[in-house]
């Protein structure tokens, strides 16, 4: 695991890869679809909950009864099509003209004209964890020039710049030995309205790794469908998570959104850029008995489904509130138990999480699971020894199908922080290779007859 990175564990990998296996039923299948449901949520009315649901041949339900506001934001197919493709607000890339250990940066208003007397913002993250930022401001041709920068591996950099409550920012970038970056950074609308914000998938992973404990780990893929950015309110979004929750974490990034822990749970802060962005953070829940309740209010509004993982032990029980069907699915070898729910604007919406787990198995039957996955671990660690070593050996091919599906899982949650923007170009491909090539090794070192 790379210094920094925030672990998602097994069951966290599993929920977040499924759309591209057997959920693909939750995503939205396309801009038409998005758009539909972009525009059901600005103008659906809530229904209450005993209301009945309306036929499919009832006629079209007229928008909330409220004036539209003067300022009213376009959600359009080709707005959403942007979204979904990326609206580049940012561009960081390597320049031969610009010096060694040196940024140029270039900022541009919403009509494509140079913005001098912008404060633009150098953010730097040290290999050891750390972080500083320095700061600099556009010329009369909109230029910035940031220099004396350390180049190589022990550092990234992000260039960004606020206003109006949000921040543009290009893709954390290292600075190469022998020339410089050019950054392009675009302001933009920003809109407060938390109408124009989607959460495309509320997930919950539930994984029982420790004795009296159960891990939770949650995530919000947020979308912005418009071109416009979306601020979050004064203070943020506050974030209540279930009561006697410990062990807070959330994933170290430099990007748009901030989460703040406090005694209640946590807040989001920040802006979010028109597209995807995903936010996750885990916590630990005390497990007394053979029953669990984790119960809190939802995190975001206009969700369009919502997904419940968890380890599955034989005799146990799953109940979702709001979510009558749940199921078992085998992935990877792990047995697992999955509620999912696709929202439509004119359902009611789901405003509490409310999980229920019984038949929970005894400390003593955990305590087994989990030094033999312990044990798993570290002979998949003395593996990874010894093919890095080059030291060819004759290993248990069930040990090598287990590294090679850790491997998978490590690229795909490589690839997922570089579409994030947390990791830049330069540093995904360093790493991906790496991994890459220890996979092939792992299969050039089996027998001809595998």
């Amino acid at each position: 695991m790379r210094k920094g990175s925030f672990s998602l564990g097994l069951v966290g990998l599993f929920a977040l890869i499924l759309p591209l296996g057997a959920l693909a039923q939750a995503e939205p299948k396309g801009p038409a679809e998005v758009f539909q449901r972009a525009q059901e949520a600005r103008d659906a009315p809530r229904l209450p909950a005993d209301h009945p649901p309306i036929p499919s041949d009832h006629p079209p339900v007229p928008p909330a009864a409220k004036a539209r506001d003067a300022g009213e934001i376009e959600v359009s197919e080709e707005s959403v099509r942007e979204a979904l493709i990326g609206v580049e607000l940012a561009k960081a890339e390597p320049d031969d003209s610009v010096g060694a250990g040196e940024i140029l940066v270039l900022v541009l208003d919403e009509d494509g004209a140079p913005l001098p007397g912008m404060d633009v913002r150098l953010g730097v993250m040290v290999s050891d964890g750390s972080r500083r930022d320095e700061s600099a401001t556009t010329d009369e041709s909109g230029h910035a020039r940031f220099r004396e920068l350390p180049t190589g591996t022990n550092q990234a950099y992000r260039v960004s710049i606020g206003f109006d409550g949000a921040r543009v920012g290009a893709d954390p970038f290292r600075l190469e030995p022998d020339r410089g970056y050019k950054v392009l950074l675009r302001r933009a609308a920003t809109t407060r309205d938390a109408r124009y914000l989607l959460q495309a998938l509320a997930s919950t992973q539930i994984e029982f790794r420790q004795e009296g404990r159960v891990r939770i780990t949650q995530g919000a893929r947020l979308f912005n469908p418009t071109r416009s950015i979306y601020v979050f309110p004064e203070g943020g979004r506050e974030i209540r998570l279930p009561p006697g929750f410990i062990a807070f974490q959330s994933r170290a990034s430099m990007s748009d959104q901030r989460l703040i822990p406090n005694e209640l749970g946590f807040r989001v802060e920040g802006s979010v850029p028109p597209g995807y962005h995903e936010l996750v953070w885990a916590y630990d829940l005390p497990l007394e008995g053979s029953e669990l309740l984790i119960r809190m209010p939802a995190t975001f509004p206009n969700t369009m489904a919502h997904r419940v993982v968890s380890d599955f032990v034989e005799g146990m029980v799953m109940e979702v509130e709001g979510i009558s069907q749940v199921f078992q699915h085998t992935m990877g070898g792990k047995r697992l138990f999955i509620a999912e729910r696709r929202m439509a604007a004119t359902d009611f919406p789901l405003d509490e999480l409310k999980v229920r787990l019984s038949g929970i198995p005894d400390d003593t039957a955990w305590r087994r699971y989990s030094m033999g996955l312990a044990a798993l671990i570290v002979l998949l660690g003395v593996l990874g020894l010894f093919i890095r070593r080059g030291r060819p050996r004759e290993v248990d091919a069930a040990l090598q199908n287990a590294r090679i599906a850790a491997l998978v899982e490590a690229i795909r949650t490589l690839d997922r922080e570089r579409e994030a923007g947390e990791i830049g170009p330069e540093y995904h491909a360093r790493e991906r290779e790496e991994l890459v090539a220890e996979m092939a090794e792992i299969l050039a070192a089996r027998p001809a007859s595998d």
